[in-house]
């Protein structure tokens, strides 16, 4: 299933303030206005597929994140989450490992 401008730039955002990074900030790093990238977060414009490729990049997350070719056992944030997760090294994966067990027992 195709995702519509609007849930693909909603994923751009959550995954832009997951990094922490502002719309400025983030846009500087994908060579867009601000106000372009606010426009595809809003889905007031499409995201040209070269941009979201840039994105995908910048924001170290798989493409099809964004394009919504994933799984309908696992909801967009535990895709998200897992993507992430991947992509960290080996103490930070311990790390978050710990941290959720801790977070379990409580």
């Amino acid at each position: 299933m195709a995702l519509s401008d609007q849930e693909i730039g909603e994923r751009i955002k959550t995954a832009r303030q997951i990094c922490h990074l502002t719309q400025n900030q983030f846009a500087a790093k994908i060579h867009v206005l601000q106000q372009t990238l606010s426009r595809y977060e809003n889905g007031i414009n499409a995201v040209p597929n070269n941009t979201l490729e840039h994105i995908a990049k910048e924001l170290n997350i798989s493409l099809t994140y964004f394009l919504g070719v994933s799984s309908d056992e696992y909801s967009d944030e535990e895709i998200l989450l897992i993507d992430l997760y991947r992509k960290a090294d080996d103490r930070i994966k311990k790390y978050i490992f710990e941290l959720v067990k801790l977070l379990m027992m409580a």
